[in-house]
């Protein structure tokens, strides 16, 4: 098996977040919405794209480049057992429950414990450092054999290296509403700010992608037509409604106090193909992405 198939089933079968960097800044793969801190990302992460499709991770990632991915709260989806590090990770999937990992191949993803931004330490070994740019070039030097000079990406092949060398690492903001790309995030703000002022908040889940003038028009919506929660308390549990701060500290409460498992919280199917999904939310999202047309 290839590191890109190995890296997959660590997506599909545990609460790994996969993430993206420019700086000190870390991008949701899915959306590339930036946060200064690890937290916010993971929030996001599990109230925005809790169910997503795992090659969608990967979108414009290079054959040979490694997914960054916090194992922060890391458990796994198939009998919500707490994990506690990445060795523990590879031998519970493979041991446990007979996924088809190589641990003889490179598992294609680079580990890191953001947890909330302020220690920036080393999964594998106990150095730490004073940003999360040093942290990734020392995390890629365990795992890869070649690494950025300029970014920190690790690669298995000088080749991989030299390709990605060859991409420009200027311009990496993007406009979300036009093809436009800026060098800083102000720039971009700037931009959206003058020339997207009328409605520029989108609902990404609707079909129609309605938009709005400011975020709490988009919030109210979002409440209102997608039952989407908001507060400390995001994760609900949809047999007694008691709430908890955590995606883990709900797993561990389905599976102790009711004997559930994930899939048995699939009451919104999709009207259109097999698949069903935890929230209305969700299912929202996935019939735009996958049924516009329909």
């Amino acid at each position: 098996m290839k590191p890109r198939g190995n890296a997959e089933i660590i997506l599909q079968y545990t609460t790994a977040c996969p993430f993206r960097t420019w700086k000190n800044n870390f991008n949701c793969v899915f959306c590339r919405v930036q946060f200064s801190d690890p937290t916010s990302l993971r929030d996001h992460m599990a109230t925005r794209h809790a169910n997503y499709d795992v090659q969608t991770a990967f979108y414009k990632k290079l054959g040979k480049e490694f997914l960054k991915i916090d194992i922060t709260d890391l458990q796994c989806k198939l009998c919500f057992m707490p994990i506690v590090d990445f060795d523990g990770l590879t031998y519970h999937l493979k041991n446990d429950h007979h996924q088809p990992l190589n641990t003889d191949a490179q598992l294609g993803v680079l580990p890191f414990k953001l947890n909330d931004g302020s220690i920036w330490k080393c999964t594998m070994c106990p150095n730490e450092f004073k940003d999360f740019v040093s942290l990734k070039m020392h995390t890629s030097q365990h795992f890869q054999n070649y690494v950025c000079d300029t970014c920190g990406e690790g690669f298995i092949t000088e080749s991989a290296m030299i390709a990605h060398t060859k991409i420009p690492h200027e311009n990496k903001y993007s406009c979300s509403r036009c093809i436009a790309t800026f060098s800083s995030l102000d720039e971009r703000n700037i931009h959206v700010k003058t020339q997207h002022t009328s409605m520029p908040y989108m609902c990404n889940y609707c079909k129609e992608k309605p938009r709005f003038a400011n975020w709490e028009l988009r919030k109210k919506h979002l409440m209102e037509v997608h039952n989407y929660k908001t507060g400390a308390d995001k994760y609900e549990c949809s047999t007694c409604q008691k709430s908890f701060k955590t995606r883990s500290g709900k797993y561990n409460h389905m599976a102790r106090t009711h004997r559930m498992k994930k899939d048995t919280e699939l009451n919104y199917p999709c009207p259109s193909c097999p698949k069903a999904f935890t929230t209305k939310l969700f299912l929202d999202k996935h019939i735009a992405k996958k049924h516009y047309d329909v």
